[in-house]
């Protein structure tokens, strides 16, 4: 954002100083010197093209931070842990095995597993709405290749 407010500025500062320079050719010759009027337009263009590179680069930062605060997940992976101790009373296990594809809708969820040696329980977490959903073993399966699904065992 500072790079659009500095390119605001240069152009509000171009477009002012060939503003100044028309107004000043006008007074210091009567008839009015064509190249030096020429050169204040091409001056206050330059200035106005600065004002609206500078009003683009502004509107596009805003975009793209405004859709990141819309699809931001509410929960972090950190967090949607921190849900599954508090709710089940249960020791977090480290995995890496961090989230869950949905493959009908393409839409992620955290898998948190929990639990002693053991007895560990796997669970889903909606990273949108913090929906907890436990899982069983059968439930899981995972992709060794493009072409074949094995099921996996705890």
């Amino acid at each position: 954002m500072k790079l659009s407010g500095l390119l605001a500025a240069t152009g509000f500062l171009v477009c002012g100083a060939s503003v100044l320079l028309t107004i000043m050719t006008f007074v210091s010759y009567k008839s009015g010197n064509g190249l030096t009027l020429l050169i204040s337009a091409l001056v206050f263009l330059n200035g106005l093209i600065a004002i609206g590179v500078a009003i683009i680069s502004f509107l596009t930062i805003l975009v793209f931070l405004v859709s990141y605060e819309l699809y931001k997940p509410a929960y972090t992976y950190e967090e949607a842990q921190q849900r599954v101790g508090a709710e089940y009373s249960l020791a977090i296990r480290d995995s890496h095995f961090k989230t869950i594809q949905i493959l009908d809708t393409n839409y992620e969820h955290y898998r948190v597993a929990a639990g002693e040696e053991g007895q560990i329980q796997e669970f889903m977490i909606d990273p949108k709405t913090g929906e907890i959903k436990a899982l069983k073993t059968d439930d899981l399966v995972e992709v060794t290749s493009c072409n074949s699904v094995e099921s996996t065992t705890f």
